[in-house]
C-alpha cells in the first residue's frame, strides 16, 4: 500500500465483563508510522475507562519471501487538553502498550496489550481478537 489508511479496530473477546479496546488509526505507508487514539473500557465496579493518544510503527515481516502479516506497535499516553500556547508541557507516562498482529490487508488478527490500572499495576491481555470496523464518518471529514 502506498496511500495513508484510516482504520478503526475493535479488540475484544466479546465475553461479558471483558475489557474492550477500540482504536482509530492513521497508517502512513511511506514512513511506516501510525498515530491515532484509543479507548479501553470494562464494565466492572468501578468501571474502567482509559483514553489515550497512540503512536508507533508497523512492519510487514517476510516469511518464506512473502509478507502475509502486518505487525503494529503502539504506545499510548493520556489524553490531555493542553492550553493554546501552553508550551511543550510535561512528558506523559505510557498508560497502554499495544501490539497488533494483523493479516496483510490489516482487516483482522490478534492483539496483545497491557494497560496501567488505577491500582498502579500493569494488566495484560494476550491473543485478543481484532476486527476492523467501518470507519466513523467524522474521521473522514
Amino acid at each position: 500500500m502506498t496511500n495513508p489508511l484510516i482504520a478503526t479496530y475493535d479488540i475484544s473477546t466479546g465475553l461479558a465483563g471483558a475489557p474492550t479496546l477500540q482504536i482509530h488509526l492513521l497508517f502512513d505507508d511511506i514512513t511506516e508510522t501510525v498515530l491515532g487514539w484509543g479507548r479501553l473500557t470494562q464494565a466492572v465496579n468501578p468501571p474502567l475507562e482509559i483514553k489515550a493518544w497512540l503512536t508507533g510503527g508497523f512492519l510487514y515481516p517476510l516469511v518464506n519471501g512473502a509478507a502475509d502479516q502486518c505487525i503494529v506497535f503502539l504506545k499510548g499516553v493520556p489524553l490531555v487538553k493542553w492550553p493554546k500556547y501552553g508550551g511543550i508541557g510535561p512528558e506523559l507516562p505510557t498508560v497502554i502498550d499495544v501490539t497488533l498482529n494483523l493479516n496483510a490487508n490489516r482487516t483482522e488478527g490478534t492483539a496483545n496489550y497491557a494497560y496501567l490500572g488505577e491500582d498502579g499495576k500493569w494488566h495484560e491481555q494476550n491473543g485478543v481478537p481484532v476486527k476492523a470496523t467501518p470507519v466513523a464518518p467524522y474521521l473522514l471529514k
